[in-house]
């Protein structure tokens, strides 16, 4: 569990559960994330489903199948679970499985997992990935009286999307070896053996009656997540560590870190709201790119810083004069507006930045490149601070170098 990087706990109980029970019914899934029927072919259910695959779907169970070969032979490495089919090849669909085989070995005594991808979404698959795979893995170890070993990911192609690359510096950004390893100690884990008794009636996302208390704390707690106070307290919880505080639950810390990521605070509310409203993220993504690169040739940088500070030209009185009280204008010689062009250019580079981002090592090593890019380019000393421009400006300034 990451700061910064919330995923949606009651999801991924439920399609772990769903997995785990065969089913392949959209309903239990998108009565916890509405958009989900996006996937859906019929709008009732889904193709690729990976429970329904495993128990029926090729006329064998066949996570009954290798419990049963396990226990005839644990030194055999032909347990191969199948995903994919032939079918599958070509198939106009919306739900083409992701994973395509898992792979089920017992080493050291433990149940091994291999997972093979023919593609995997870095933001949006692999953390449910590895949650829902995980409760699959525990439950055959289970019933083989042996505990849960590693659990491996091989993807042919690992991927993350222009639009989720900014959120995802800031993960890394906001996040160390050190944190992770102290709220790890802090937090008590999550007993998979409860998601696996109550699967019948996680699978349908009925919550009422199951068994485990901690379960249906966490369910009531996720039900009630509208409220002010409680979206506030998980606002300020996060998965921040305190240790005068004990050891929390997984879940209660999952929902928090899930809630402060959907719901943020007034202040960093505000902050993205600037952030995102004066350019695409992907134009953002390439600017940054751009002047993160350019290190081992600063000469080739400050010739493009040349060209970008000539298409800001035309812009130029209207930036300089955006935040002027009214009344007051802004009015430069032509000589000397080609050396403000270039600090402004790099003022809308920072701009650019998260404003969340801007002390992390993310934003001090994009500084640091700026104020060396304006070294080189013999422009005066002056401190950067990060100027906003609209999105046209910045598809005309960097046009060179986005296309």
């Amino acid at each position: 569990m990451l700061q910064s990087r919330g995923i949606n706990p009651a999801f991924a109980l439920v399609e772990a559960a769903w997995l785990l029970m065969g089913r392949n019914d959209l309903s239990p899934l998108q009565s916890i994330l509405r958009n989900y029927g996006q996937y859906s072919d019929d709008g009732v259910t889904l193709n690729g489903a990976y429970g329904c695959r495993l128990r029926k779907h090729f006329g064998v169970d066949q996570i009954e199948l290798a419990i049963d070969t396990l226990r005839k032979n644990a030194d055999t490495r032909r347990v191969v679970l199948t995903l994919y089919e032939v079918a599958d090849l070509g198939k106009d669909s919306k739900d083409i499985p992701c994973n395509t085989q898992v792979v089920l070995r017992i080493e050291d005594g433990r149940l091994a997992m291999t997972v093979f991808n023919r593609s995997n979404d870095l933001w949006l698959g692999v953390p449910y990935n590895w949650f829902v795979f995980r409760v699959l893995q525990s439950f055959i170890a289970n019933e083989l009286g042996l505990d849960a070993g590693f659990q491996r990911h091989v993807s042919t192609c690992m991927h993350l999307y222009t639009k989720d690359i900014l959120a995802a510096r800031r993960v890394v950004a906001t996040n160390s070896l050190e944190s992770i390893a102290q709220f790890e100690q802090a937090t008590v884990p999550l007993n998979l053996a409860t998601v696996i008794a109550d699967a019948p009636g996680l699978s349908i996302a009925q919550f009422d009656n199951l068994r485990s208390e901690e379960l249906t704390r966490f369910f009531r707690r996720f039900k009630a997540a509208s409220h002010t106070a409680i979206i506030h307290e998980a606002s300020e919880a996060s998965c921040n560590v305190d240790p005068r505080l004990g050891p929390r639950g997984a879940l209660d810390v999952a929902l928090s870190n899930w809630l402060s990521v959907k719901i943020p605070t007034k202040e960093s509310a505000l902050s993205t709201n600037v952030s995102q409203s004066s350019a695409h993220i992907a134009v953002r993504t390439a600017i940054q790119n751009w002047a993160l690169a350019g290190g081992g040739d600063r000469q080739r940088m400050v010739e493009e810083l040349d060209v970008a500070a000539m298409n800001l030209r035309p812009f130029l009185q209207t930036l300089l004069s955006r935040d002027l009280p009214i009344g007051v204008h802004a009015q430069l010689d032509d000589p000397n507006s080609l050396s403000v062009c270039r600090h402004l250019v790099l003022e809308i580079v920072l701009g650019c930045l998260d404003p969340l981002l801007s002390s992390a090592p993310l934003g001090i090593a994009l500084r640091t490149n700026l104020e060396e890019m304006a070294k080189a380019a013999g422009l005066p000393p002056q401190p950067i601070k990060g100027r906003e421009a609209a999105e046209d400006v910045l598809l005309a300034v960097f046009g060179h170098v986005l296309h």
